[in-house]
């Protein structure tokens, strides 16, 4: 499982008119433990973003996965990524929304 680590709550945000409608963009900073090439742990985390939903109150500093409602099966059965979706490693280190 690919784990992410927050490191603040700190939540970036941009908005802006396009086509006359609203929009708005929230995104979270982190850092993503990923594999490398031939599918060992990388020797470095990588810096990634998470998008947060209007409402979304910041995931606090800690250790997460991916929270398996991510992942679902789309259009001729393909599996797909979702809205990425956090889940803490131990213990709740999220308030619900």
């Amino acid at each position: 499982m690919i784990r992410i680590e927050v490191v603040s709550p700190h939540v970036e945000e941009r908005s802006g008119i396009k086509d006359g409608k609203n929009w708005l963009i929230r995104e979270q900073s982190a850092y993503a433990f990923v594999l490398d090439p031939e599918g060992n742990p990388a020797k470095y985390p990588v810096a990634c973003s998470i998008m947060l939903e209007k409402n979304d109150r910041p995931y606090q500093p800690g250790f997460y996965t991916l929270d398996p409602r991510s992942i679902y099966v789309g259009d001729f059965r393909r599996l797909e990524l979702g809205r990425l979706k956090l889940l803490p490693e131990s213990g709740p280190a999220r308030k619900a929304a």
